[in-house]
C-alpha cells in the first residue's frame, strides 16, 4: 500500500471511494497508468479540494479491463467504467 496522488474532488466523492473501496484509476500520456483500490481516506488538501488517499494497487490481470485510452485529462467516463 501506499499514499496516491492528490485527487480533485468533492467530500461525498471522497467518501464513496472509502466506503465502497473505489478504483482511482491514473493516466499517463492519455492512457491508463494504474489502477489501484482506495483503502482510506488521508488528508485533504485545500487546493482546488485535492485529496489524498491510501491505495493499493490491483494485480497486472485485474487492471488489464481499464487498460483504455482516456481522450482528454481527468476526463469522466462512468458509463466505459460501469461496464
Amino acid at each position: 500500500m501506499y499514499y496516491s496522488g492528490f485527487w480533485k474532488c468533492d467530500d461525498e466523492i471522497r467518501d464513496r471511494l472509502v466506503e465502497e473501496n473505489g478504483l482511482i484509476i491514473s493516466t499517463c500520456g492519455g492512457y491508463v497508468h494504474q489502477v489501484a483500490r482506495v483503502v482510506e481516506w488521508m488528508e485533504n488538501i485545500h487546493y482546488q479540494r485535492r485529496k489524498v488517499f491510501l491505495v493499493e494497487p490491483l494485480s497486472e490481470a485485474e487492471s488489464a479491463k481499464f487498460m483504455i485510452r482516456v481522450d482528454k485529462q481527468a476526463q469522466q467516463t462512468p458509463d466505459v467504467f460501469n461496464r
